[in-house]
């Protein structure tokens, strides 16, 4: 028995090295986020701007949301905020027209996700005004919150040539309750070891929000559906197992299964389903 406890060890202190070796290079990534951050040049350059936000029954939060663009120090003129209110049965629609911004109200049941309030805002975009009217958009949650320099520096990395943009975020609530630490510490785990960092390596990141640029919007919507949000779209005509190629920035990715059951009975038990958990509810 002894001999074999040894050999388990043994076969155990291997495999921790092998992973050692393997996640070796997350360190790097630690030691460089923490310390640098990606500066790029200012620019006299002022793009044109769309701000896209879908929101369901988000009276309570979005008017915080529009104020905060609206404080922004970048050229109003030049800022367009478009809101889908889906599905909605609170003042949400209304607020946000008092806010300024440009709603549309959407009535779908059979369609309730995300990705379906965006193809359906980009299609009511390409109507009115066209896309090609704006230089890039940016995607923002109903309760979401920017600095007042967020717009400024988000056109810089634009002007820069960065097509697809995930900006830092993180959580101002960090000691109201273990789900928002929960969500506190994802965000600045994800922000500062992994995008930051490969921000300053240059290395290719995950899309995880909030601006992408017209040249890429037509890419996905030719190629794509644009039925699901960040980067789990169906594409049309494909099927799973199947291989859909979007070429440029987004590369090519495997068609997945959809899950068909929902977070409903989880949420109910008094609580919203942690960061580090929600992400894996598909």
């Amino acid at each position: 028995m002894g001999e074999f406890f040894e050999a388990l060890l043994s076969f155990c202190g291997v495999c921790g090295l092998v992973f050692a070796v393997v996640y070796a290079y997350r360190s790097i990534f630690v030691a460089v986020g923490l310390f640098k951050t990606k500066v790029f040049a200012k620019t006299e350059r002022m793009h044109k701007y769309a701000v896209l936000i879908p929101a369901r029954n988000e009276e309570t939060v979005i008017g915080n949301l529009l104020d905060s663009i609206k404080g922004q120090d970048y050229p109003a003129e030049l800022v367009s905020v478009f809101v889908v209110a889906d599905n909605c049965d609170d003042k949400t629609a209304q607020i946000a027209r008092s806010k300024g911004a440009i709603c549309y109200e959407r009535f779908d049941n059979e369609h309730r996700t995300k990705g379906f309030a965006l193809k359906f805002l980009f299609e009511n975009i390409e109507r009115d005004f066209g896309i090609r009217s704006f230089d890039g958009y940016f995607i923002f949650d109903s309760d979401n919150l920017l600095n007042r320099d967020y717009i400024s520096r988000m056109n810089e990395a634009f002007d820069s040539g960065e097509k697809i943009i995930t900006s830092y975020r993180n959580t101002k609530n960090f000691d109201d309750s273990i789900i928002s630490s929960s969500y506190a510490l994802h965000w600045m785990r994800s922000s500062r070891t992994e995008h930051r960092a490969r921000s300053v390596m240059n290395i290719p990141t995950r899309i995880q929000g909030t601006f992408i640029s017209d040249e890429e919007v037509k890419k996905i919507r030719k190629e794509s559906g644009f039925e699901r949000q960040e980067i789990d779209i169906p594409v049309i005509g494909k099927d799973v197992g199947d291989v859909a190629e979007f070429g440029g920035l987004l590369g090519y990715a495997p068609i997945m299964p959809v899950n068909e059951f929902d977070c409903t009975a989880f949420i109910s038990r008094k609580g919203r389903i942690p960061a580090p958990i929600h992400s894996f509810k598909n």
